[in-house]
């Protein structure tokens, strides 16, 4: 009698198993969007593209900084060094 229950249980959980794992792949193929369909005509279209903005643009980059920003950064230098020295003088007399 157990070797009997033992091959039904056995039997029906691996018919439990497959039935459950063909009805996943089933949604999953029929329900779920494919992201990249067809790779060839999305890498052709790309490079088309490409291949004509390549073309037709020529890039041109300008100079951004200015003095104004360098005088701006060293201002900033001497305030942290002064910050700094004031904070040393106040920890030596402390």
């Amino acid at each position: 009698m157990d070797i009997f229950w033992l091959i039904q249980t056995s039997l029906i959980s691996l018919i439990i198993i497959c039935l459950s794992h063909y009805i996943y792949v089933y949604l999953i193929d029929n329900f779920t969007e494919v992201k990249i369909k067809d790779p060839e005509i999305i890498h052709s279209n790309f490079s088309e593209i490409i291949n004509t903005t390549n073309d037709n643009k020529v890039v041109q980059f300008e100079d951004t900084t200015s003095s104004e920003d360098s005088r701006h950064d060293r201002n900033m230098e001497e305030e942290l060094k002064i910050y700094l020295q004031q904070q040393m003088n106040q920890q030596q007399l402390n």
